[in-house]
């Protein structure tokens, strides 16, 4: 946290003037790992994140939610996953 605060503060901008934001996405490929999409969303959670979005679909599939998250995030936001292979 200190970091990104250190970038946007080199841009000249005050403590409460920082608006950007943690957002989340976790996958699974099937509803039945349920251990390890629960274990994501506690990650995310513990990482900060406020909003995260989510799925259990294959990842040959359409991945609505990955997309609604690329549309979401702006600039100075974080996406964060806990695997790189979400």
């Amino acid at each position: 946290m200190f970091y990104i605060l250190g970038v946007v503060l080199s841009h000249g901008l005050e403590p409460n003037e920082c608006f950007f934001m943690i957002v989340g996405y976790a996958r699974t490929s099937t509803v039945e790992q349920i251990a390890g999409f629960e274990s994501q969303l506690l990650e995310l959670k513990k990482a900060g994140c406020e909003k995260v979005y989510q799925e259990q679909v294959s990842s040959v599939g359409n991945r609505v939610q990955l997309d609604a998250a690329m549309e979401f995030v702006r600039e100075r936001d974080t996406l964060m996953v806990t695997k790189f292979d979400r």
